[in-house]
């Protein structure tokens, strides 16, 4: 998109619809391509707030630029805190109706705003939800993210099953935020965080629209921590595992147990942690985890890693067959 052909800026209201948060940390690569897709909206009442968490390149002057020539974009620069600080930054400062969040490596079609909100005014909504379209080096595929049902509940079921917990592709009446916090120095499940809360505490009807508004590009940003596979990546992901353990009540336990057998999977497949390691983090939970990967592919390396044999759990890796039925018996 050409940023040379935005809209007149129009006048700020005290409330606008729809709010549109952006953590902006060294963007200055992509960052236009985002903001523009956002100035094209056919809603036209909304505001976009740049969150600037201190980039050290030139995100901070183009989101300068943005709002000194549209007054529905809002810059602030804050020192450096992380995505999570910065999303909350946001959030403080929000004033429409309905919030949504979008990252500045990734676009959005023209109709998104107007559509989400609309269907969450039909539907007394205080959640809708949008597919997206995945991109990759390998390739675009669009993800549907229809709810197994439109509940709460069904929602959370999904989260932990699928990890569709991404705020980009959630349209949410802001005051359902009220009770939910982005916490500083969680800078990976966030998001997940952030939905797991909503869904738990203030969310009660949930809407969905089965179109790929959001684009997600994986390809473009070499920082991305969603690309990243090393270890100061896992601990990131550690750190979320753990906040949610303790957010989730009792009845929801098994959330946590199924995307702590994924980060035991991932993190020894990609030699991030020893076998050892892992043994010491999850001792008290080998059980649930094991049982709770036990469809899963790695679910053999997954059961030696957390309770010995790390070298036969190695060669399983390589093609070895385990007899999966012995461990699928509840």
């Amino acid at each position: 998109m050409n940023n040379n052909h935005m809209p007149p800026a129009s006048p700020a209201t005290l409330a606008p619809a729809v709010s549109v948060i952006v953590p902006v940390y060294k963007a200055e690569a992509y960052i236009r391509r985002c903001l523009d897709s956002l100035a094209v909206q056919t809603l036209t009442d909304f505001e976009v707030l740049l969150v600037d968490d201190g980039s050290p390149d030139g995100s901070s002057a183009i989101c300068d630029d943005y709002a000194a020539r549209d007054s529905r974009f809002r810059a602030f620069h804050k020192a450096n805190g992380g995505v999570s600080s910065a999303r909350q930054y946001g959030l403080d400062h929000a004033r429409g109706e309905y919030v949504i969040h979008a990252d500045p490596d990734d676009w959005v079609e023209p109709e998104m705003l107007e559509t989400l909100y609309r269907n969450a005014q039909a539907e007394n909504a205080d959640m809708v939800v949008c597919d997206y379209e995945l991109i990759t080096t390998q390739g675009a595929r669009v993800m549907s993210q229809k709810p197994s049902e439109l509940t709460p509940g069904g929602m959370l079921n999904d989260l932990f099953k699928r990890e569709n917990g991404s705020v980009w592709n959630k349209l949410v009446r802001r005051s359902c935020y009220s009770c939910v916090r982005f916490f500083p120095g969680i800078d990976k499940g966030e998001d997940v965080l952030a939905c797991a809360q909503l869904l738990l505490n203030s969310v009660r009807r949930v809407a969905y629209v089965p179109k790929a508004f959001y684009h997600y590009d994986c390809a473009i940003n070499a920082n991305s921590l969603t690309t990243d596979a090393s270890r100061a990546m896992f601990d990131k992901r550690l750190a979320f595992l753990l906040k949610l353990r303790d957010l989730l009540p009792s009845k929801w336990t098994w959330g946590y147990y199924s995307l702590a057998s994924r980060f035991v999977q991932d993190a020894y497949y990609c030699s991030a942690y020893s076998a050892k390691e892992l043994r010491n983090l999850f001792k008290p939970y080998r059980f649930q985890l094991v049982r709770f990967a036990r469809s899963n592919a790695f679910m053999p390396s997954i059961f030696l890693a957390l309770y010995g044999f790390p070298r036969l759990a190695r060669m399983l890796h390589k093609g070895i067959t385990w007899p999966l039925h012995l461990l699928s018996r509840k």
